[in-house]
C-alpha cells in the first residue's frame, strides 16, 4: 500500500473530510487530495505535518509489512522519494512493530533538505550521519549543528528540526526517535 492510500485510510478512519484535514494542517484540500492520489510529492516536513494531524507516524506510513515478524530485510524496505526535498526516506522498522520507536534512513541529494519536522514533547531523537555531511537546523531556540559522517547528535522534543545537505555530495542520515514515557 502506498503512502497516499495510507493517508486516505487514516483520514477516513478518523471521519475527517479533506477540508477538515486541510484546516488541521494549513494545506489546501486540493493539495491533500493530490497527495492521497499520488499526484503530488510533499516535502518530508509537509508529510510529517500531515501525519501528525492524523495521529500517525511518518515511519509507519513508509514502513513495509514484514513476513519475518520483527525483521525487516533490506530488500523489503520501501522508499518514499520527495523531489521537492531532494530526499529519499526509508523506514528501518517493519510496519506496526512499535509506535514508541521510529527509525528512518534519510538520503539527501546535494542541496537536499527535509523541511521542518516537529519532534513532539517526550520524544528523544538520535541522528547518526553515515555518509557526507548535514546541518541540523533547529528552531525554538534557533541553532545550527554541523554533523559529518561518523558524527551523532541527540535532541529532546519538543523541537522543530530540519536536515539540510549544503554540500555538493549526497549525504545519508539515520534518525531514530523514541517516546520516553
Amino acid at each position: 500500500m502506498d503512502i497516499g492510500t495510507k493517508l486516505r485510510d487514516a483520514r477516513q478512519s478518523r471521519n475527517l473530510s479533506l477540508r477538515a484535514l486541510a484546516e488541521k494542517t494549513g494545506f489546501s484540500a486540493s493539495f491533500l487530495s493530490q497527495v492521497e492520489l499520488g499526484q503530488a510529492s510533499p516535502s518530508l516536513g509537509s508529510l510529517q505535518r500531515i501525519a501528525e494531524a492524523l495521529g500517525v507516524s511518518v515511519s509507519g506510513l513508509v514502513a513495509a509489512e514484514s513476513s519475518s515478524g520483527s525483521v525487516l530485510r533490506r530488500s523489503a524496505r520501501r522508499t518514499h522519494r520527495s523531489e521537492w526535498s531532494k530526499a529519499t526516506l526509508e523506514s528501518l522498522l517493519p510496519a506496526g512493530v512499535d509506535e514508541k520507536l521510529q527509525g528512518m534512513l534519510i538520503r539527501l541529494d546535494a542541496g537536499g533538505k527535509t523541511g521542518s519536522i516537529h519532534y513532539a514533547p517526550g520524544r528523544r531523537l538520535l541522528a547518526y550521519c553515515t555518509a557526507g555531511a548535514v546541518v541540523a537546523v533547529l528552531g525554538e531556540p534557533a541553532e545550527e549543528i554541523s554533523v559529518n559522517a561518523g558524527d551523532s547528535v541527540v535532541l529532546d522534543g519538543p523541537r522543530k528540526t530540519s536536515w539540510e545537505n549544503r554540500s555538493e555530495a549526497p549525504a545519508e542520515l539515520i534518525v531514530v526517535t523514541a517516546l520516553l514515557a
